[in-house]
């Protein structure tokens, strides 16, 4: 677990910054605004 500090820590590191990033840049619901009237599977802003 302490034997790849290359891919791991990288990737690692760059998943939660990412993810804040386009949530700052498409919002509090990139999903729901990518597809709204595409996904049936997750009614629940809808309800």
């Amino acid at each position: 677990m302490h034997d790849q500090p290359e891919p791991t820590p990288d990737e690692n590191e760059q998943a939660p910054q990412r993810q804040e990033e386009a949530e700052e840049q498409q919002g509090p619901a990139p999903a729901d605004s990518e597809l709204p009237a595409e996904a049936p599977e997750e009614p629940i802003h809808d309800a």
